[in-house]
């Protein structure tokens, strides 16, 4: 699964956009992490809508839950640890517990069908281009909607 990290600003969504379209060409599943979002307000909301649409469910699409943007996470940088390991019991450590929960979910790992460590994959030797696929247009286009009825 890619993962693709956004802040939840109408910029770093549309950012995303080339990551988004060589993720679908190559037909491979993703979900967007929402980070350094807000504790609370209506831009982790307009955010989610903006990624979520007709074309995805945002259950499908938005990772849960959101990582907050907290002082532990650039305390654990500057220390070079993880999150989890400077502040165990912290909040920070709890949202990375249930983003990673939420990717276990997601991959069902521990099913009899998941991917084990060293299965084999095959190789692809070209790289596909999806032509007719413009997350770009998508992304601005409803991301400029929301903020304009705002």
């Amino acid at each position: 699964m890619c993962l693709i990290p956004a802040r939840p600003s109408i910029a770093d969504i549309e950012a995303t956009a080339v990551t988004l379209h060589v993720i679908r060409a190559w037909k491979k599943p993703f979900a967007f992490v929402l980070n350094q979002t807000p504790l609370r307000g209506h831009r982790i909301s307009e955010a989610a809508n903006a990624l979520g649409s007709e074309m995805f469910d945002i259950a499908d699409v938005v990772a849960q839950p959101f990582i907050v943007m907290r002082n532990d996470h650039q305390d654990a940088m500057s220390a070079g640890l993880a999150v989890t390991e400077l502040a165990p019991e912290g909040k920070s450590a709890e949202e990375m517990r249930g983003l990673w929960q939420w990717i276990e979910t997601k991959l069902n790992i521990g099913e009899p069908n998941a991917l084990q460590a060293g299965d084999e994959l095959p190789i692809v030797i070209e790289f596909p281009i999806a032509s007719e696929i413009d997350p770009a247009m998508f992304l601005r286009a409803r991301a400029r909607t929301a903020a304009l009825a705002s």
